[in-house]
């Protein structure tokens, strides 16, 4: 599977998982991930913050699997690393009630890149 289509694949799986935990009639899901590295000890951590919006309110919800996250997002940041060399430290993934996706990376002293 070539670099593109290992990024595509995670997204899905991440948006698939926002799928799963969204309230019925939403007019937009969202998350923020953050992927903290480098560590001193090596360790990392991998935060979320998702919501969805009902009837023009956001609402503040947990994902169902926070464990696939921490396991996905290291990855995503692995394999982007080595196709552009970018050391995001968080994205946001929002996805429509018509299913269009829009994800915007943000990277340590840089503005948000779309």
């Amino acid at each position: 599977m070539n670099i593109v289509n290992e990024q595509i694949e995670i997204l899905n799986k991440l948006s698939q998982l926002m799928y799963d935990s969204a309230e019925d009639g939403f007019d937009e899901i969202g998350c923020v991930f953050k992927y903290d590295y480098g560590y001193k000890d090596g360790s990392s951590s991998v935060g979320t913050k998702y919501w969805n919006i009902v009837n023009g309110e956001k609402i503040y919800k947990r994902l169902s699997d926070n464990f696939t996250c921490i396991e996905l997002i290291p990855q995503l940041h692995k394999i982007m690393k080595a196709h552009t060399g970018g050391e995001w430290t968080e994205f946001t993934l929002t996805i429509n009630k018509d299913g269009k996706a829009n994800t915007k990376f943000k990277y340590p002293d840089q503005e948000t890149i779309t």
